[in-house]
């Protein structure tokens, strides 16, 4: 199964991993809550920068640039886990993550594998399902790839 995947990732993996990343945005593009939380991550970076220009031309001491630099690094902190907590909203990203060390552990395969490689089984195959006449293989990513016995 694995030589199969290596030779032909291209023609199946690729497609797909694309396809949910394409899915992936569409759901994220019109959701006006990521769409705040960005700019306000992108509002807090600007005032961070500000700040620290005030600092090196004097405007501000250091105690003061210390107090507001601690209050905006904590804000920053709030939106990003809110961010990763709205966009990790169901196991989709998981899904994503999986194909990308999936694809990753294939590409770094150079040659065919002509012996059991227990560490590469480990990254790519969940568990195998046997049955009169062939064997589905289930992918760490979720995919499920039957094969003929």
């Amino acid at each position: 199964m694995c030589n199969k995947l290596t030779l032909h990732y291209r023609e199946i993996l690729l497609p797909l991993r694309r396809s949910l990343q394409e899915l992936n945005m569409r759901r994220f593009s019109g959701n006006t809550k990521i769409l705040d939380i960005h700019k306000n991550i992108a509002d807090i970076k600007e005032q961070r920068h500000v700040l620290s220009r005030l600092r090196k031309k004097g405007f501000m001491d250091e105690k003061k640039y210390n107090e507001k630099l601690t209050e905006l690094e904590s804000q920053l902190a709030r939106q990003e886990r809110e961010l990763t907590k709205t966009t990790k909203a169901d196991n989709e990203d998981d899904t994503l993550e999986q194909f990308e060390i999936l694809i990753d552990s294939i590409e770094k395969q150079s040659h065919i594998i002509t012996e059991f490689d227990e560490e590469l089984f480990g990254i790519i195959v969940e568990r195998i399902i046997v049955r009169d006449k062939s064997l589905e293989f289930i992918l760490t990513s979720g995919l499920s790839l039957k094969d003929d016995i």
